[in-house]
């Protein structure tokens, strides 16, 4: 019995090591699962080589070595078991598959404590015999904790996992899970078999000649339903073990039965024998081999499909048949029967729509729009559902392969080909499932990889053959009609070009007169005169839009006859909008072209329908066209069109004309209006302009004479008040003398605003004289730094000039007016002390290559961007500079400015913004100024 378990043993040992060594070394993904899966067999190859061992051997220590190796080795088979099952659902793409990690994390852990004490009297308390095993163990109290939970918790747990995602898998995957499934439990049932003796249970191990059954269980998923990726190298590897065998088998037993038989003859005979036995072998050998194959291909494989076969029978149906829909018919059916599957279809571009639909199921359809679509047309690539649902549970998806999925589910789409004719997919190979439940072999993808550019040429040449077709049957239809259409376009062409002539001709005229009367009167006559209509009435809204009278209409002698049965001219009837039943006013208020074979609709109820029967009569009148005429987006008006033909024959070219000369009417009649009222407004602001005019320039006058007469008195006023000051009137008491000091600033500053009015009056009445000279500059600037020390030292504010002029130009003087100039650069300097309320105010004179530069920098209350834009115009000042002097007149800016301009100069400020103070700053030019300036 011991030979027997031996065998089983080392079958299985042999059996694990085979198959984690084909996956580790031919596996084209190595990952954890992998490794996983390397771990169980490599365990459980150790596991039973060590059991193996253990009974086997007969010298004791070595054996009691080797039993505890069998319960190091047994610690880690279900442990490496669980998580291979939980890597290997979550690797064939299972949705909903979640796992805590928890169990792994403690699955190892376990794993590391139980192999620790594994050589410990707390796992192997003692050995003894026990039925035919010379060396059985007894458990340890560790030992139960180590069954408990790794040969039932891990297990069944393993087991659970196993039975749920079985049920929610489909197609390959789930019969990969099934012979997972049988491995697993056939594995796991023989090894707790073992268990018995350990507790005493007198029951031998029968279970180990089960657990072989479970690496021959995943060999066949590996090469049945592509379990590990390695199908084709264990199926070839198993074809030639076999032949090996059989080979050796064959050889083996001819030699013996021949030397048995030429026992006793010479050594030539069993030479020859063996020759023989060695030259049937070589002969049979590719026989054999071929119906070894076929055996293994029937299990493996059953259903093979000769690809090549299959190519040349779709080959043939591309090259005979021309038809599109017949083509594709036959080409699903064939290739349906051929590679064995449910249904194979095509999905054909049938319209401009961008619909594919399908060719034998019309239900099926995909369109441009389509995720589908999408996907396919950037991957370019066959495409297998079951290998793209694996794919839908990568994170850096940039489609949405889950709801892609779910549609050709719900399709029954299995595989999906695109069919490419210069570049664009022209129709969608599509095949639900294979009948045997496989899924979709590499030969099945080359042989569409092949077959779809064969497909597209003859999609291609088939749609030529149909537009050929349809075209040599529709192409004397088509002359037929256009010859038909060309003589009506000629026709409608001479109709044309005789309306756009007289369009032409309207507008010629219109256009040139700016008599609103004159123009309305030529329209209205025009419908008759030019269009060749019978006449045409011009009808306008009056101003508080409750009647419509008639501005013109067409008076020929026939009209007037026709009309002369009528008390009154037509142009004195007004009729309300509220009469519903006009035409006219129906065109009016919906703003929509009205039609009416009779007169009477036109002029309710101004005139009675027996009169209006009566013009009709006259006329010859069939039918009349009311057309809306608008004029800035409102309707002003209607122009009503009689014609001598009825509303039934009334062409497209007709309404167009009429609508042209209504649009072009309510063009001229805005025109003429803006025209009138652009003449009003012109006499109301020449008359404006000229009252102006002389309201400035008696501004200017008066300024001009204030002034004048102001100085001079305040000349006198300054000099006696600065000769007392000085003591020429003798010694002036202190408390007076303050007084009158305060009086000569007042006096002083009344004069500069007195001189800043004579220089606005000079400079708006063009009267500004500059009198040029050599100034030097830097010469200028001290002396009004000078005349406003004792400002800026009352606030406590610095007061500095800075020369930074290159050697080379500070000894160079400028071409400018000494007066105007320190007028400016003391307006200047004066607005930044006024506005700086500490720091300091800095005046910089530097230059580049053609100007002098003159800055004014200060620490004071800064100007925003809005202060900057208008800081120089008249009368403007910074928003908070009332706060600081409210004394300011907002024209000093505006004086330097001028001044500054007047010298050919710049003048700008910079400044950071509120609160970061200012930089006034202005260039003259080194060049002499040439023009004196008035």
């Amino acid at each position: 019995m011991l030979n027997v378990f031996s065998i089983f043993l080392l079958l299985t040992s042999i059996l694990s090591f085979l198959l984690g060594f084909l996956v580790l070394f031919k596996r084209s993904k190595k990952n954890t699962m992998t490794l996983a899966f390397l771990g169980l067999t490599f365990f459980t190859s150790l596991w039973a080589l060590s059991y193996y061992l253990s009974i086997s051997i007969n010298n004791y220590d070595i054996a009691i070595f080797w039993a505890k190796m069998v319960t190091f080795n047994s610690i880690w088979i279900p442990i490496f078991l669980f998580n291979w099952v939980r890597l290997f659902l979550k690797d064939i793409g299972l949705r909903k598959v979640h796992f805590n990690d928890y169990v792994m994390y403690v699955s190892y852990f376990l794993g590391f404590f139980f192999s620790f004490f594994s050589f410990s009297k707390l796992m192997i308390s003692s050995f003894e015999q026990k039925l035919f095993f010379s060396v059985w163990p007894n458990p340890g109290i560790l030992y139960h904790f180590y069954f408990i939970f790794c040969y039932v918790e891990l297990s069944f747990y393993t087991g659970i996992i196993l039975l749920k995602y079985y049920k929610i898998a489909r197609g390959y995957a789930r019969n990969q899970i099934k012979y997972v499934s049988i491995g697993c439990i056939v594995a796991l049932m023989g090894g707790i078999s073992n268990f018995f003796l350990w507790y005493n249970i007198l029951i031998p191990p029968y279970g180990i000649f089960f657990i072989p059954i479970y690496p021959v269980a995943f060999t066949y998923a590996m090469i049945k339903y592509r379990l590990m990726d390695i199908r084709l190298v264990i199926s070839k590897s198993i074809l030639y073990v076999i032949l090996v065998s059989v080979v050796t088998f064959t050889f083996t037993v001819f030699t013996f039965l021949a030397g048995r038989i030429f026992a006793e003859t010479s050594d030539f005979s069993g030479l020859l024998v063996t020759f023989i036995v060695s030259l049937v072998v070589v002969i049979g050998l590719d026989p054999l081999k071929r119906f070894l194959s076929k055996i293994t291909d029937n299990i493996f494989y059953k259903g093979k499909i000769d690809y090549q076969e299959v190519l040349r029978k779709l080959s043939e149906i591309i090259a005979i048949e021309i038809d599109l829909n017949k083509l594709l018919i036959n080409l699903s059916n064939t290739l349906s029967k051929l590679i064995k599957c449910e249904n194979v279809d095509f999905l054909h571009l049938q319209d401009i729509a961008g619909i594919y639909r399908g060719v034998s199921d019309k239900n099926i359809l995909i369109t441009k729009n389509d995720n589908i679509f999408n996907y396919i047309n950037d991957k370019r690539e066959i495409i297998i559902t079951e290998e793209l649902e694996r794919l839908s549970f990568e994170s850096n998806n940039t489609y949405d392969l889950v709801g892609i999925v779910d549609r050709l589910k719900k399709m029954q789409i299995g595989l999906i080909a695109p069919v490419l004719a210069e570049g664009k997919i022209t129709a969608f190979l599509i095949i639900t499932k294979k009948l045997s439940g496989d899924i979709f072999s590499a030969q099945d993808v080359n042989l569409i990889s092949v077959l779809t550019p064969q497909i597209a040429n003859a999609l291609e040449k088939a749609k030529l053959y149909g537009e050929i077709q349809k075209f040599n049957i529709n192409l004397q239809d088509k002359v037929d009609q256009a010859t038909k259409e060309l003589k009506q376009v000629n026709i409608d062409l001479a109709s044309r070009n005789k309306y756009l002539v007289a369009l032409q001709k309207i507008s010629s005229t219109i256009t040139r007169t700016l008599d609103l009367s004159a123009v309305i009167e030529f329209i209205a006559s025009s419908v008759r005169n030019e269009l060749g209509f019978i006449g045409g009435v011009v009808n306008f809204v009056d101003e508080d839009g409750k009647y419509i009278y008639i501005g013109g209409m067409s008076a020929d002698e026939s009209v007037r006859n026709a009309v002369s049965v009528l008390k009154k001219d037509p142009r004195e009837y007004k009729i309300f909008l509220k009469e519903k039943n006009n035409i006219a006013i129906k065109s009016i208020v919906t703003g929509e072209i009205q039609k009416s074979d009779k007169v009477y609709d036109f002029f309710v109820p101004a005139i009675s329908e027996l009169d209006a029967n009566k013009i009709q009569e006259s006329l010859k009148i069939k039918s009349g066209i009311s057309v809306p005429i608008y004029s800035e987006n409102r309707i002003i008006g209607s122009i009503d069109f009689f014609l001598e033909k009825t509303i039934d024959r009334i062409k497209k070219e007709d309404l167009d004309v009429m609508k042209a000369l209504a649009d072009q009417t309510g063009l001229v009649i805005r025109n003429l209006n803006l025209y009138r009222e652009l003449s009003s407004k012109n006499m109301e602001l020449k008359d404006a302009n000229i009252h102006l005019k002389k309201l400035d320039q008696a501004k200017s006058e008066f300024l001009s004479i204030a002034s004048h007469q102001l100085r001079t008195p305040l000349t006198g006023i300054k000099g006696y008040l600065s000769m007392i000051i000085e003591g020429d009137y003798g010694k002036v008491p202190d408390r007076l003398l303050k007084i009158i000091k305060e009086v000569f600033e007042a006096g002083d500053r009344m004069s500069r605003l007195v001189n800043v009015f004579l220089n606005v009056s000079r400079i708006e009445s063009g009267r500004l004289k500059l009198d040029f000279s050599e100034v030097d500059i830097a010469s200028v600037i001290d002396r009004c730094i000078k005349d406003l020390e004792s400002n800026a030292k009352k606030k406590n504010i610095v007061l500095n000039f800075k020369d930074s002029r290159s050697d080379d130009k500070k000894d160079k003087k400028i071409n400018a007016d000494p007066d105007k100039l320190k007028d400016t650069i003391l307006n200047l300097i004066d607005n930044a002390i006024k506005y700086t309320e500490k720091g300091s105010v800095v005046v910089e004179l530097s230059n580049d290559k053609n100007n002098v530069i003159v800055k004014i920098k200060d620490t004071g209350i800064g100007l925003s961007d809005s202060e900057i834009d208008r800081l120089f115009s008249k009368f403007s000042r910074g928003d908070d500079s009332a706060k600081i002097n409210t004394d300011g007149s907002g024209l000093g800016l505006y004086i330097a400015r001028k001044i500054v301009e007047a010298h050919d100069g710049k003048i700008w400020v910079e400044s950071e913004g509120k609160g970061k103070g200012s930089t006034f700053q202005f260039t003259l030019s080194f060049n002499k100024v040439n023009i004196e300036k008035e």
